[in-house]
C-alpha cells in the first residue's frame, strides 16, 4: 500500500514522467491518501474553478481508498 501526499497526486495530475512510471506499475487498490490530502485536494479545485481538473480529481478519489486522518 502506498500513501501518496498531496504534492504526489498533484504531479500525477500534471502527468510528471516519474510519477507516472510509479502509477503504470501499481493497481489502484495499491494507492491509498489521507483525508488530509483529499480536504487539500478539494480545496484546490474549488479554488482553480476548473471543470476539466475538478473531474480529474473526482475521478482520481474515487479510484482510490481515504484514510482518516486520526492518532
Amino acid at each position: 500500500m502506498y500513501m501518496f501526499d498531496t504534492n504526489t497526486v498533484s504531479h500525477l495530475f500534471r502527468q510528471h514522467p516519474q510519477v507516472l512510471n510509479v502509477m503504470e506499475k501499481l493497481p489502484p487498490s495499491a494507492v491509498c491518501i489521507s483525508s488530509v490530502t483529499e480536504a487539500e485536494l478539494r480545496y484546490g479545485v474549488a479554488k482553480r474553478r476548473n471543470k476539466a481538473l475538478q473531474s480529474m480529481v473526482e475521478a482520481f478519489l474515487a479510484a482510490v481508498t481515504v484514510y482518516a486522518w486520526d492518532s
